[in-house]
C-alpha cells in the first residue's frame, strides 16, 4: 500500500514538473498542491549585525553575568530562608498551648516557712 502511495505521488510529481517544464515557468498556481520547491541561493542575503555587538568585549558581559547570577542566588537564598522561618513559626506551640503547660518543682529542697519564687519561661 505504501510503496503504491510513493509511485502515485512520484508520478503526480513527474507529471507536474512536466507540465512546468514545457510552460517554461517556475511555480504556475496549478501546481500549488504539488509543492514543487526551487532552491534560491542566489538571492539569500545575510544579515549584518556587527552593530549590535557590544564593542566592550567579553570581560564587561562577564561582569553583569556573574553580578547577576549572584543576585539571583542571594534573592534565591533569602526567600528560601524567610519560607523556612514561616514554617518553623507556623509549627511551633501557640501562647494558648504554652500557657496550659506544667511546672514541677521539687518541695523537698524548700526549707519550711520559705518562700521560693520560681521563674518558668522568663516568668515568675
Amino acid at each position: 500500500m505504501a510503496s503504491l502511495t510513493a509511485r502515485l505521488a512520484s508520478a503526480s510529481l513527474s507529471r507536474s514538473a512536466r507540465v512546468a517544464a514545457s510552460r517554461n515557468v517556475l511555480a504556475p498556481a496549478g501546481l500549488a498542491a504539488a509543492q514543487v520547491r526551487l532552491n534560491h541561493t542566489d538571492t539569500t542575503n545575510i544579515p549584518d549585525f556587527s552593530k549590535y555587538k557590544s564593542g566592550s568585549g567579553d570581560a564587561s558581559n562577564r561582569a553583569f553575568s556573574y553580578f547577576m547570577i549572584g543576585t539571583t542566588g542571594a534573592l534565591s537564598f533569602l526567600g528560601a530562608k524567610a519560607t523556612v522561618a514561616d514554617f518553623l513559626a507556623n509549627m511551633s506551640a501557640s501562647a494558648d498551648v504554652l500557657a496550659l503547660a506544667k511546672v514541677e518543682v521539687d518541695l523537698s529542697t524548700i526549707p519550711e516557712g520559705r518562700n521560693v519564687t520560681i521563674k518558668w519561661r522568663g516568668r515568675p
